[in-house]
């Protein structure tokens, strides 16, 4: 998944992005891949999802942007207090299902003005995230399968 984020951070010229996973049972985001611009620093401890911009992204179903997360009610968002991120854009990651998993967002640490064209470039990139998810599945289903027939 990393060079996927790369190439996510790269196409919107952003400080960072993350793949963020979540935990629904302890109310929590964990980062499955990022990546960094000028450093290999990544943050690997879980986050609070309350009051988070992927919060809002997976409620909405749809891209999110915000251009200041310092003003309130993100101010206390994990994207800002844990990653430093003062701008935020970010798309819902679909599992097998298709029901949310995660949301792929990039941030920047100064207030950005995030375009319609960022918002699809977002949009894109999950969706391909959310389609290896779904091939992945598909091809552990059918090992599972196969191991069963060899049985019988």
């Amino acid at each position: 998944m990393s060079p996927v984020v790369e190439l996510f951070r790269n196409t919107l010229n952003a400080k960072t992005a993350h793949l963020f996973i979540f935990d629904d049972e302890r109310g929590e985001l964990f980062i499955r891949a990022s990546s960094h611009r000028h450093s290999s620093t990544v943050a690997t401890k879980n986050m609070p999802f309350a009051n988070s911009a992927c919060a809002k992204t997976r409620h909405e179903a749809r891209t999110v942007y915000v251009k200041d997360l310092s003003v309130s009610p993100f101010d206390t968002s994990a994207e800002h207090r844990v990653l430093g991120g003062n701008s935020f854009v970010g798309s819902v990651v679909a599992g097998p299902d298709g029901q949310p998993v995660g949301v792929l967002a990039a941030l920047d640490p100064e207030i950005r003005f995030w375009t319609l064209q960022d918002a699809a470039r977002a949009d894109e990139i999950a969706y391909l995230i959310s389609q290896q998810i779904m091939l992945r599945a598909a091809l552990e289903t059918l090992r599972i399968i196969s191991r069963e027939r060899r049985i019988f």
